[in-house]
């Protein structure tokens, strides 16, 4: 069995030395992993570092203390992604973070287009929260993506456009998303690969004056293929085509 993975946002940088994990992240490492004392266990902090440890005493809480016995910290996937995305429904939104998350995107914007039928509300940041951090610590991904403020097209691209950065709408009219990829990460075309936008309209298609804020601020069409995909299925398709 592999060593059981915990989230543990405030993890020490240097070992030897102790890290005490939150209480919803210790109830699963003694309850549904049954982890005892000495024990191994490895922490990531979300941030790219992780850590082997073993599992000490727990507090009057509860709360498990880890002995820090190595910390190492992991490079990100090049290019860089950042999502933003229009919402699917129901319980079709945690598969789309349980893409995200292990695919390695940086930033996920919830975006608010004309044909949106979800919306984007505070109340969905804890859950959308929880479900990036239980992908990422099934999938091994030391990198959890952060949550922006919704945002529409145009404010998604002005967050993070910058001469650094490729803006990327998946569109039935582009180029292959496999191609442009394979393209970005060679160098072969006069796109800047450092990090990527991937911009993922509604279901029901984006308007013409929201492709137009795209196509104006220098963003590429790209193309998942000819069938019309669901939301959750064209982010998973899209940031996998720069995970190859």
């Amino acid at each position: 069995m592999s060593t059981a993975w915990a989230y543990c946002p405030d993890l020490p940088r240097s070992a030897p030395s102790t890290a005490r994990l939150g209480a919803d992240e210790s109830k699963h490492a003694s309850g549904s992993r049954r982890l005892r004392t000495g024990d191994a266990i490895t922490l990531f902090d979300g941030q790219g570092a992780v850590a082997d440890g073993v599992v000490g005493a727990a507090a009057d809480s509860g709360e498990l203390d880890i002995a820090i016995r190595s910390v190492r910290v992991a490079a990100r996937g090049t290019p860089e992604v950042d999502l933003a995305t229009a919402l699917p429904k129901g319980d079709r939104f945690a598969t789309l973070l349980e893409a995200a998350g292990p695919l390695g995107v940086r930033r996920l914007t919830p975006l608010t287009c004309e044909r949106s039928v979800v919306s984007w509300s505070d109340s969905m940041t804890a859950r959308a929260q929880r479900v990036l951090v239980a992908s990422c610590k099934q999938s091994r991904q030391p990198w959890l993506p952060t949550i922006a403020p919704r945002a529409t097209i145009a404010e998604a691209i002005r967050r993070v456009h910058a001469p650094s950065t490729t803006v990327l709408l998946a569109h039935p009219e582009g180029e292959p998303i496999s191609s442009v990829a394979h393209a970005l990460r060679s160098g072969t075309v006069p796109l800047n690969a450092q990090s990527v936008l991937l911009v993922v309209g509604p279901e029901g298609g984006l308007t013409h004056s929201e492709v137009s804020a795209v196509l104006s601020g220098g963003g590429v069409p790209v193309s998942l293929g000819s069938a019309i995909l669901r939301v959750e299925l064209a982010v998973a398709c899209a940031v996998a085509a720069f995970r190859g």
